[in-house]
């Protein structure tokens, strides 16, 4: 979750941005970044459409009728296994521990 307390000017009243061609593609841009991430923001009009002139883009705002529409896990991080790492001191440890925790199972 991102909470903002200045996301910019709306994109029909912003005059750096009033007429530029290039709004369209980048309110476009905007909103495949959000689905990709899998949130559908379902009311994707101007008064929910700020320019960002620091960030040089569109901003989407009030999510309050958003859905969420899922994303594959794998797209947000790969799960890769681990190496362990630290002593093997430590690593004996734990394998006795194991080895305890096992005996003293009845097993």
């Amino acid at each position: 979750m991102l909470l903002m307390s200045w996301g910019g000017e709306l994109t029909d009243e912003d005059e750096s941005v009033k007429g530029w061609q290039g709004l369209q593609l980048e309110i476009r841009r905007t909103v495949a970044e959000v689905r990709k991430a899998g949130v559908d923001q379902s009311d994707e009009r101007p008064p929910n459409m700020l320019w960002n002139r620091e960030q040089k883009r569109v901003m989407l705002i009030d999510f309050e009728r958003a859905k969420y529409i899922g994303v594959a896990l794998q797209e947000i991080s790969l799960n890769q296994k681990r190496k362990r790492t630290g002593s093997s001191k430590r690593a004996g440890r734990a394998s006795n521990s194991t080895s305890r925790f096992v005996s003293s199972s009845g097993t």
